[in-house]
């Protein structure tokens, strides 16, 4: 590995994405308090949204650059690495780590909001560690607005806040329709009843968060989600989903979560039906897209997604491999999983935990136990799914997932299709 150093960065855009203050929606209380958390920044403390977002942005200058040697020892990479206090994020993409610092503003901003709520409403405070306060979701995907139509559809937001409040003016534009309101980003089928709820439907694809737990850092989808997560803390989680085992600290949050094993969209192109809208939009484009745009700079390979990308590019990264712990063991392996799988099969002969519920067999992954079924027992795939789906039992175990809910609404239409596709049968 080369030796790290600081040094200018050459990814910076010349020329930025600016949304028109007459565009911008949400402008924040007086009363915020927007600390710059980048090592060894002296600014103070701000109330001015726009400024710190403004300031955060110029720290990206200021971003670290490591050089590592790749996989074949013939070239050198560059690693970008974040000064923010307790972050620690380092990716080999320059625009993710220009999405990455913008996104530390904004989360900056609603955990401000998160603390206000907390003490304007009394709440518990939550206790868990705040080593990972700072700690961010990896913006690996481009930040570019699906609705249909949109001006700026093609061009693709740096800063997270100001994608937020673009996406957000769609349904501004929807106030003055009366009745029911079609979703028009792409791919999305759903309609809701007033703009205020299209607003709000409109963050399921933005995936927008109202607040941030001070403390811990969680991103959370309303005040409500909040003083949940600090409550879970001290109730503890007594009560458990009968469906995938999960516990809950009250009633009402076990209800709100069983909703979310109900699929209310269908894919327009096959039988996949899905919980919400942004799991449909991830589906179409995995299953029935065939463009891939996202190419590896190292070997040119191409994938579908910016998440696929990021799992190969640490091929390239490392040559390290993680050795089996036990004396006189030789087994190696990149993956740590791997090595947990191997001991537990060849040292502690604990086998799979993925379990036959027809022989018994054990299998170390749920891809094996799907070519079991499929080979063994002639089981099918659910129509318009790829994989088979299990979920873990009290012990830990893995099993086949024989269950789906789906909704009136989805399950009327397959039914319909299903009888279509039966011929008549003949008088003669």
């Amino acid at each position: 590995m080369v030796t790290p150093k600081a040094m200018k960065p050459d990814f910076i855009s010349k020329t930025r994405l600016v949304t028109p203050l007459s565009k911008l929606r949400g402008t924040a209380p007086d009363d915020l308090v927007l600390e710059c958390e980048w090592e060894a920044c002296s600014e103070p403390a701000s109330s001015n949204l726009l400024e710190y977002l403004s300031h955060v942005s110029g720290h990206l200058k200021d971003v670290t650059v490591r050089l590592t040697e790749s996989g074949d020892s013939s070239t050198v990479d560059r690693v970008f690495v974040c000064l923010w206090q307790e972050c620690g994020f380092e990716t080999p993409r320059a625009r993710e780590m220009i999405r990455h610092i913008n996104y530390h503003a904004y989360h900056t901003k609603i955990k401000w909001l998160g603390r206000m709520a907390i003490e304007k409403a009394g709440l518990n405070r939550c206790n868990l560690d705040d080593h990972q306060r700072n700690c961010v979701p990896d913006v690996t995907m481009a930040l570019k607005c699906g609705w249909v139509g949109c001006d700026m559809g093609v061009q693709e937001f740096e800063e997270v806040q100001k994608f937020y409040w673009h996406v957000d003016s769609h349904g501004e534009e929807m106030r003055h329709v009366k009745g029911e309101i079609a979703c028009q980003w792409a791919d999305c089928q759903v309609k809701v009843g007033s703009a205020s709820k299209l607003k709000g439907h409109l963050k399921t694809h933005s995936q927008e968060r109202a607040v941030g737990c001070p403390n811990c850092g969680g991103l959370f989808a309303s005040r409500f989600k909040l003083m949940d997560h600090c409550d879970r803390q001290i109730l503890g989680d007594s009560h458990k989903c009968s469906y995938c085992n999960k516990g809950f600290a009250n009633e009402r949050l076990l209800r709100d979560h069983m909703r979310s094993h109900v699929n209310h969209y269908k894919c327009p192109y096959c039988d996949m039906t899905c919980a919400t809208p942004s799991n449909l939009v991830s589906h179409i484009n995995y299953r029935h897209n065939e463009e891939r745009p996202c190419e590896c700079h190292v070997c040119g390979k191409a994938f579908k997604t910016e998440s696929a990308l990021k799992s190969h590019l640490r091929s390239h990264l490392s040559t390290f491999e993680e050795v089996c712990p036990y004396e006189g063991c030789e087994f190696s392996r990149r993956s740590r999983k791997a090595i947990l799988n191997h001991i537990r099969r060849d040292h502690e002969k604990l086998g799979g935990m993925y379990l036959c519920h027809l022989c018994d067999k054990r299998f170390t992954c749920g891809e094996n136990l799907s070519r079991h079924l499929i080979r063994v027992h002639k089981f099918k795939l659910p129509s318009g799914h790829s994989r088979f789906r299990y979920k873990k039992d009290d012990e830990g175990f893995y099993h086949l997932q024989t269950v789906r809910f789906e909704s009136e609404e989805v399950c009327e239409p397959i039914a319909m299709e299903e009888e279509e596709e039966v011929e008549p049968e003949s008088d003669f």
